[in-house]
Protein backbone atom coordinates (compact mmCIF):
# COMPACT_ATOMS: atom_id res chain seq x y z
CA UNK A 1 0.00 0.00 0.00
CA UNK A 2 3.08 2.48 0.86
CA UNK A 3 4.40 4.27 -2.29
CA UNK A 4 0.48 3.46 -4.08
CA UNK A 5 -1.51 5.53 -5.66
CA UNK A 6 -5.20 6.27 -3.67
CA UNK A 7 -8.51 8.26 -3.65
CA UNK A 8 -8.85 10.36 -0.53
CA UNK A 9 -10.51 12.60 1.45
CA UNK A 10 -13.78 11.22 0.74
CA UNK A 11 -16.96 12.84 -0.32
CA UNK A 12 -14.98 15.49 -2.42
CA UNK A 13 -12.42 12.75 -3.77
CA UNK A 14 -8.49 13.54 -4.91
CA UNK A 15 -6.07 11.38 -6.13
CA UNK A 16 -3.16 11.34 -3.64
CA UNK A 17 -0.15 8.33 -2.97
CA UNK A 18 0.28 6.86 0.40
CA UNK A 19 3.87 7.44 1.65
CA UNK A 20 3.39 5.86 5.43
CA UNK A 21 0.62 3.69 7.37
CA UNK A 22 0.38 4.59 10.98
CA UNK A 23 -1.17 2.17 14.05
CA UNK A 24 -1.58 3.29 17.60
CA UNK A 25 2.34 1.76 18.48
CA UNK A 26 4.50 2.35 14.81
CA UNK A 27 4.45 4.55 11.55
CA UNK A 28 5.16 2.02 8.75
CA UNK A 29 7.81 4.29 6.15
CA UNK A 30 9.47 3.09 2.80
CA UNK A 31 12.93 3.70 3.28
CA UNK A 32 16.26 2.83 1.01
CA UNK A 33 18.33 0.71 4.75
CA UNK A 34 21.32 0.01 2.39
CA UNK A 35 22.03 2.92 -0.41
CA UNK A 36 21.39 1.20 -4.16
CA UNK A 37 18.89 -1.27 -2.66
CA UNK A 38 15.15 -0.95 -3.27
CA UNK A 39 13.61 0.70 -0.38
CA UNK A 40 11.77 -1.43 2.11
CA UNK A 41 9.15 -0.71 4.52
CA UNK A 42 10.26 -0.11 7.65
CA UNK A 43 8.43 0.33 11.21
CA UNK A 44 9.56 3.41 13.40
CA UNK A 45 7.99 2.93 16.67
CA UNK A 46 5.96 6.62 17.76
CA UNK A 47 7.90 8.63 20.56
CA UNK A 48 6.11 8.45 24.01
CA UNK A 49 4.59 11.72 23.94
CA UNK A 50 4.03 10.89 19.83
CA UNK A 51 1.47 7.66 21.46
CA UNK A 52 -1.03 10.36 22.71
CA UNK A 53 -0.86 12.92 19.34
CA UNK A 54 -1.96 9.82 17.62
CA UNK A 55 -4.79 9.05 19.65
CA UNK A 56 -5.77 12.75 20.05
CA UNK A 57 -5.43 12.77 15.95
CA UNK A 58 -7.60 9.59 15.36
CA UNK A 59 -9.96 10.61 17.55
CA UNK A 60 -10.42 14.28 15.80
CA UNK A 61 -10.43 12.22 12.36
CA UNK A 62 -13.10 9.72 13.69
CA UNK A 63 -15.16 13.18 14.92
CA UNK A 64 -15.21 15.11 11.77
CA UNK A 65 -16.02 12.47 9.36
CA UNK A 66 -18.96 11.73 12.31
CA UNK A 67 -20.27 15.07 12.30
CA UNK A 68 -19.99 16.46 9.15
CA UNK A 69 -20.47 13.54 6.67
CA UNK A 70 -22.30 11.00 8.74
CA UNK A 71 -19.79 8.30 8.63
CA UNK A 72 -18.87 6.25 11.22
CA UNK A 73 -15.26 5.02 11.18
CA UNK A 74 -13.35 2.30 13.17
CA UNK A 75 -10.26 0.85 13.13
CA UNK A 76 -9.37 -0.22 9.69
CA UNK A 77 -7.71 -3.66 9.22
CA UNK A 78 -5.64 -4.13 6.24
CA UNK A 79 -4.29 -7.56 5.09
CA UNK A 80 -0.71 -7.59 3.43
CA UNK A 81 1.59 -10.72 3.13
CA UNK A 82 4.66 -9.98 5.56
CA UNK A 83 8.26 -11.58 4.71
CA UNK A 84 7.27 -14.82 6.22
CA UNK A 85 4.77 -14.91 3.22
CA UNK A 86 2.05 -15.52 5.79
CA UNK A 87 -1.03 -12.58 5.46
CA UNK A 88 -1.46 -10.57 8.73
CA UNK A 89 -3.65 -7.83 9.80
CA UNK A 90 -3.07 -4.17 11.68
CA UNK A 91 -5.13 -1.78 12.31
CA UNK A 92 -4.21 1.58 10.79
CA UNK A 93 -4.65 5.10 9.66
CA UNK A 94 -3.42 6.14 5.95
CA UNK A 95 -0.83 8.90 5.58
CA UNK A 96 -1.43 10.22 2.03
CA UNK A 97 -0.05 13.46 0.23
CA UNK A 98 -1.71 15.20 -2.62
CA UNK A 99 -0.42 14.83 -5.77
Amino acid sequence: MIGERTLMGWPFLQEGSVVAVSDSLFKYEKMTVVPGTPAKVISNPHAPQGLGHWKMKADHIEQVYSKRSGVITRTVDISYMSSSKRPETIGAWCLCEGL
